[in-house]
């Protein structure tokens, strides 16, 4: 499934909404939900207010979102964000608690399992986490599939893909 901000933001309450312009823009919230919404996405998208955001992330916020980075735009189950934490060398007794410090920045996105299709015979994986396509746009890294088919075909895209795979040495 893909994470998009518009998702994300439309399935926040109001007062998260409120909370990210606090955070994001500063100043009195519009007070009608869709232009609250817009203006967030507006904002949530300019390369240097999410480099600002970035920025203040500190310790294990930074060292996560790196590693959610590396798979933008796509929702990954906890299993494997803790396992891909691990094998980064991530002390993982705070990763939940991490996740939701991303997730409030407005720089991660949960999505609930109810919202992920899948066969009544599989258990309930549970929520997935990951960084919004556009988060990821703004901050200069782009998922490998909109660098385009021919990018795997130099050594530069293959080096860059290899890098990116699950702990950073394609191992």
């Amino acid at each position: 499934m893909k994470i998009h901000l518009a998702r994300t933001l439309a399935t926040r309450s109001d007062s998260e909404l409120v909370d990210l312009h606090d955070l994001w823009i500063g100043g009195n919230p519009p007070t009608r939900r869709p232009q609250l919404v817009m203006a967030l996405r507006s904002r949530m998208r300019d390369s240097r207010c999410v480099a600002e955001r970035t920025a203040a992330l500190s310790g294990p916020q930074a060292a996560l979102f790196r590693l959610l980075i590396a798979d933008a735009g796509r929702a990954m189950p906890y299993e494997r964000v803790r396992r891909d934490a691990e094998g980064s060398g991530f002390a993982t007794g705070s990763l939940r608690a991490t996740l939701a410090d991303l997730v409030a920045l407005g720089l991660a996105a949960e999505i609930p399992s109810a919202r992920r299709a899948r066969p009544a015979s599989v258990p309930d994986p549970g929520p997935s986490w990951g960084i919004p396509e556009e988060i990821a746009a703004a901050t200069g890294e782009h998922p490998i599939a909109d660098r385009g088919p021919g990018s795997l075909l130099t050594l530069n895209g293959w080096l860059e893909h290899r890098m990116r795979q699950r702990g950073g040495n394609g191992l």
